[in-house]
């Protein structure tokens, strides 16, 4: 298994918008790409920042009872993942399960963007989700 790069950090909020702001304001960061991500428990809006070759993804629930809402309630708003480039998440996920790493899928499932990523179980990662990311299509251009 080949990691390139810590792909994206991912943060879970209550409302993703002070944040953006605050970011483009402050740090003069620009918004590379924005979604609405469909996923597994419920709609989320993302958007990401590229900084370097690193994004930093700000997540929020589209509505109260989706999976960012669900992190929050139970830990307020916080760093939610770190998410490492694999060249290819098939050999990746295949290595992990012959060395017995415990994985939240069996399976790559569809990620934000085109990706397709497994989660690692935060049991095995002393408390820490680790998440790794085969990117899609989708490149992330910063907007004026």
């Amino acid at each position: 298994m080949k990691i390139t790069r810590v792909h994206h950090i991912g943060v879970v909020l209550a409302d993703l918008k002070p944040l953006k702001e605050f970011f483009i304001r402050e740090f003069n960061l620009k918004v590379g790409t924005e979604e609405i991500y469909h996923g597994h428990e419920g709609d989320e809006n993302l958007c990401f920042f590229l900084v370097g070759e690193t994004e930093i993804e700000l997540c929020s629930s589209v509505m109260d009872t989706g999976e960012s809402a669900r992190l929050v309630a139970k830990r307020g708003q916080h760093i939610e993942h770190i998410a490492l480039e694999v060249e290819d998440i098939e050999e990746a996920l295949k290595e992990l399960k012959k060395r017995g790493v415990p994985l939240l899928q069996s399976v790559p499932i569809p990620g934000a963007k085109g990706s397709r990523v497994v989660y690692l179980d935060p049991k095995a990662t002393s408390d820490i989700l680790i998440e790794l990311v085969e990117p899609g299509s989708v490149e992330l251009k910063c907007h004026p």
